[in-house]
């Protein structure tokens, strides 16, 4: 699982979500050696049970559909020959809009003052942004609290569209919402996609409308994200638009069965893990992509050993301990 892969050279670097193109080659020329990697549809077929000779199959998805996949990404997927999937969310395609958690941390970045008060439904996150590893720190913690207060995604928007207002006032940036501004953070667009379409090695599939949380959703918000994302992205590049990517790896029964109905045939989850045949396809599990340039740890990452290092840690309850490797 991964989302952008960057080659930083501007005057800013993007805290969240990101792997260094350099790392990300090293990674998958190293992985390329041990795993066979394969199409998202060809290992659904797999797990429903069509033979394969093949052992250590693995399958790479780019989430959120950033432009750098296009350029940082793809040049190296197309050098080594692996095939990815990338899911695409079609409100900010659409409009060429940023995710707002990119925007803001663009907009802090850029902030003058030494610390920010973020203030959500009379709660205040107060981030430190003297230096970029304080504020990458905080930001994170910061961003994983405020979505734990506000849970519908919907209303998080409004909030959140109000303080990155107040940050461009405060900053002078007029617009930093132009479509293309960012090569870090800005979002393909169709035509681009059209292009990608055409690689052999690249599959689209859809991460809703919105990127919304679809388990803190009513039913119908959460048909309609799946559904109209869906025939979105159909429309747009005439293909079959057959896997949903969960935005935020939320999910629950009921929005895998209405993944069903709306069309799909696979789910992709953010649960950490490995899948076999027979397993549930709206309840797929997947490993975050290693971006570390340490070999040792990128190996153990990759093979699951750093996931049943935790398992172990939790059923043991070792937690004042780090096992180190």
């Amino acid at each position: 699982m991964l989302h952008g892969v960057v080659n930083n050279s501007g005057d800013w670097a993007p805290s969240l979500h990101t792997i260094a193109g350099k790392v990300f080659d090293n990674n998958v020329q190293l992985l390329s050696k041990h795993y066979n990697f394969i199409t998202l549809n060809e290992a659904i077929n797999i797990l429903q049970g069509e033979p394969c000779l093949k052992k250590n199959l693995a399958v790479l998805t780019f989430d959120d559909g950033y432009r750098n996949f296009q350029m940082c990404a793809l040049p190296i997927l197309k050098k080594y020959s692996l095939p990815a999937s990338i899911y695409v969310v079609t409100d900010n395609t659409n409009r060429g809009k940023y995710f707002w958690y990119d925007e803001l941390d663009y907009l802090l970045q850029h902030y003058k003052g030494k610390s920010y008060e973020i203030i959500i439904q009379g709660r205040s996150y107060p981030l430190l942004i003297n230096t970029y590893k304080e504020f990458k720190k905080t930001y994170s913690a910061v961003r994983k609290k405020i979505k734990r207060d506000v849970k519908d995604d919907y209303k998080l928007s409004e909030h959140i569209n109000r303080v990155i207002d107040d940050l461009k006032s405060q900053s002078g940036f007029e617009d930093t919402n132009d479509g293309k501004a960012d090569s870090n953070i800005s979002i393909l667009d169709w035509q681009e996609l059209k292009i990608l379409n055409d690689e052999d090695l690249v599959e689209i599939g859809s991460h809703t409308v919105n990127h919304i949380r679809l388990a803190y959703v009513d039913s119908d918000s959460i048909y309609n994200e799946l559904y109209e994302s869906k025939r979105e992205i159909e429309r747009q590049l005439s293909l079959s638009c057959d896997v949903v990517c969960y935005p935020n790896g939320s999910f629950n029964d009921e929005v895998c069965q209405l993944s069903k109905k709306a069309g799909f045939i696979a789910g992709l989850t953010t649960v950490t893990g490995f899948n076999s045949v027979n397993d549930d396809l709206f309840r797929l599990k997947r490993i975050a992509f290693p971006v570390t340039d340490n070999k040792l740890r990128v190996m153990a990452c990759a093979t699951g050993l750093y996931y049943y290092r935790d398992k172990l840690k939790n059923l043991f309850k070792i937690s004042n301990k780090r096992v180190n490797f």
